[in-house]
């Protein structure tokens, strides 16, 4: 899934709760942030300590993405929640480890990371927590029979996918697929959707979906392809899966906020399902690039298509900037580089590498810092990543840790 349901549905399904307009975005632009913070370096403050920052995502054209650290931390646990799946076993009737971890939706697995969500009603970073929940469990639906986890094999065939084709526009014929529809243009640069073309036409590049580009990422696709290790043809409606994930999420959000020490934090109307439905399905329709996408979801709330009203202050920090909860928090101030600097010997033996990203730029905490909400979506997403490797996973037996 991408920025229009994380963002923009979740925020929707928020306030279509009860949640003020306040509430409902500090969780929708935690569930976004997921997809953006790709760093995890160390800030070094100038006037003394440190900070740890949580990386939740990786850019998608890098060598790290192979490293199992990160097929385990970042992408297992924030992106393909295993599905703890029991439909294929080995002759001595074990269920095979790897099988286990293909994503599956609305999996027991997923919905156990509320149970964590709401052993945080009380902290600070209680919304942010419910946002980064909601990410990982949205995607539960996009991200079905894939796995996080990448194998360094021939004929691997874990996430291995062949003849994908798309629905034409009027829906009575399947294509071929081909990197370079517009959609996929204009998503990404033209020098990544090369590379990302490229790497997908080996067969060691078997990681998350990529075999399929971005195609369970586009609500209004319809699209079917041959999944090689489970040996079925198998056909995608994303109107309709996008649809079952948003009313489960709209119900798992109301059996939330019912529980004690969670009510008081309703404080508008609550819309029923069944009076956004149909703009939902409006909005997942609209077939376009992901920023004209997102106009039209910006469009349709501002329009009140959902049953709540925007006011004019609410409207104008309405929109997603991915550095705006970090620019609020931490002050940047960039250094000199050389091409041969003795600091880079010191910063090796600091950090493990010579190009360490304090050589290149010096932080300051702003006011405010310990309450912002950079810093607190960073504390969750670390609480989170522990309660998820080290309790819910070993709780199936499932040991990633």
């Amino acid at each position: 899934m991408q920025k229009d349901f994380h963002f923009y549905t979740t925020y929707v399904l928020c306030r279509c709760n009860g949640l003020p307009h306040e509430k409902a975005r500090i969780i929708a632009y935690s569930s976004q942030q997921v997809d953006d913070a790709k760093y995890g370096h160390e800030l070094e403050f100038k006037e003394g300590g440190r900070f740890q920052q949580q990386m939740t995502a990786h850019e998608y054209v890098s060598p790290k993405i192979l490293n199992l650290r990160t097929q385990y931390e970042i992408y297992g646990t924030y992106h393909f929640i295993p599905g703890n799946r029991q439909d294929k076993r080995k002759e001595d009737g074990s269920i095979p480890f790897r099988h286990r971890m293909l994503c599956a939706k609305n999996s027991e697995v997923s919905q156990k990371v509320f149970e964590h969500v709401y052993r945080q009603k009380k902290e600070p970073d209680f919304f942010h927590s419910l946002g980064i929940a909601l990410h990982a469990y949205s995607d539960t639906w996009a991200h079905q029979d894939f796995s996080a986890l990448f194998k360094f094999e021939k004929n691997n065939k874990m996430n291995d996918a062949d003849h994908v084709m798309v629905s034409n526009n009027n829906g009575d014929y399947y294509e071929p697929y081909k990197p370079g529809e517009k959609t996929f243009d204009k998503v990404r640069g033209k020098a990544e959707r090369i590379g990302n073309y490229i790497i997908n036409q080996f067969e060691l590049m078997k990681m998350g979906h990529c075999q399929v580009y971005t195609l369970p990422d586009e609500p209004y696709r319809k699209w079917k392809y041959y999944h090689r290790y489970l040996n079925e043809h198998i056909e995608r409606d994303n109107i309709e899966i996008y649809l079952d994930a948003s009313k489960t999420i709209y119900q798992q959000l109301r059996n939330l906020f019912s529980k004690p020490g969670l009510k008081h934090h309703i404080s508008e109307p609550v819309i029923a399902w069944e009076d956004i439905e149909a703009n939902l399905e409006e909005c997942f329709s609209y077939e376009d690039t992901l920023e004209e996408r997102n106009k039209n979801w910006l469009k349709a709330i501002i329009a009140g298509n959902f049953g709540f009203a925007m006011s004019d202050g609410s409207l104008d920090s309405f929109k997603y900037a991915r550095k705006e909860w970090f620019n609020k928090a931490v002050e940047i101030e960039p250094k000199k580089s050389r091409l041969f600097d003795k600091k880079k010997l010191n910063c090796f033996l600091m950090y493990g590498e010579f190009n360490h990203q304090s050589l290149k730029e010096t932080y300051s905490r702003k006011d405010g810092f310990l309450t912002s909400d950079w810093k607190l979506f960073h504390d969750a997403a670390r609480k989170y990543k522990n309660f998820f490797i080290h309790d819910l996973l070993q709780e199936y037996g499932m040991i990633c840790g």
